[in-house]
């Protein structure tokens, strides 16, 4: 079988004892599958698979060993350098849910192929290593729940990571992380976001009439069915008095605020809608009835027909 080049990773777990030689088993467990899955993700940024082989351990708290192998001699550079950009972002004692970056790099990222291109004809530098490797959201969240595993071990004082080559020279420097920085590489159970989108045109499909109902509206935007909160008090109270009537067509031109909740736990995502301002609403286009303040002034196109959906209002 052809030799295979490598990479021997160490992770030592140092302990409040420096007697004690052992640990909660299924911490150690979720924390070595965190490590083992983010060595195995950057194997979408590379051609050829990186291998991994596990070492017995040694005395002295809990040392795990990790071989990570690759077959081409050539890449080893490469892998070196992802690697050590990879596991240095994992130890680093903060975590950023946000992405800051130029529109040229961020292009980058964004494109898989792109970064395989490069990472393969060794033309991307070292600070483009640490902003792929920092921003991949995937590695931020292996970060955040190998932190959050080991945070239930508390005889876990801090943790240390290196890594030589098959030569026994250091590829990564010595980098230890102590316990009480663990809380700032875990990512918020929920990440939120907030959005606005301005002039929106949305199709009601069944609004709610009776004053009090937590129901929420439906309606069709962009094509596609939502949910979501009316919170304009004078367009409610018009729809409550049935001034406001609804056909088929029916359409409002509003404000809509949009709040996107994010588990970093299992990707799960919740998105809430709030229409806090409605501009105008009408049918079918053929007329719109537009808010000032509180004042309602009806305009209409000059060859259509007022209908009776809104001939009640003033």
């Amino acid at each position: 079988m052809e030799d295979l080049k490598s990479i021997t990773l160490q992770l030592h777990y140092l302990l409040d004892d420096n007697d004690l030689h052992s640990m909660n088993a299924k911490v150690h467990n979720e924390c070595a599958k965190q490590l083992i899955q983010t060595l195995m993700h950057l194997n979408k940024y590379l051609d050829e698979p990186i291998e991994i082989e596990v070492f017995a351990k040694n005395e002295g708290g809990i040392r795990d060993f990790y071989k990570i192998k690759i077959k081409n001699p050539l890449l080893l550079i490469i892998i070196t350098a992802l690697v050590n950009s990879a596991i240095t972002q994992l130890f680093i004692s903060n975590i950023s849910p946000a992405i800051n970056a130029t529109e040229e790099t961020k292009n980058k990222l964004d494109n898989l192929l792109k970064i395989k291109e490069s990472i393969k004809s060794g033309t991307l530098t070292s600070e483009e290593f640490d902003y792929v490797t920092e921003n991949d959201k995937d590695l931020k969240k292996l970060k955040s729940n190998f932190f959050r595993s080991a945070k239930r071990e508390h005889r876990i004082d801090s943790i240390e990571v290196c890594a030589v080559n098959q030569d026994n020279r250091p590829v990564i420097d010595n980098i230890r992380i102590n316990s009480s920085e663990f809380d700032n590489c875990v990512l918020p159970e929920e990440l939120v976001t907030f959005d606005t989108e301005v002039g929106a045109k949305i199709y009601i499909v069944s609004p709610v009439l009776l004053k009090g109902r937590k129901d929420y509206w439906k309606g069709i935007y962009n094509g596609m069915p939502i949910e979501f909160r009316v919170s304009d008090k004078i367009f409610l109270e018009n729809v409550y008095q049935h001034i406001i009537k609804f056909s088929n067509g029916t359409y409002i031109n509003c404000n809509m605020k949009i709040i996107k909740t994010t588990s970093t736990i299992d990707d799960s995502e919740k998105i809430s809608r709030n229409v806090f301002d409605i501009e105008s609403y009408g049918d079918d286009e053929r007329f719109n009835t537009i808010y000032k303040g509180k004042r309602k002034v009806i305009t209409r196109n000059a060859d259509s027909v007022l209908p009776t959906l809104f001939a009640e209002i003033e």
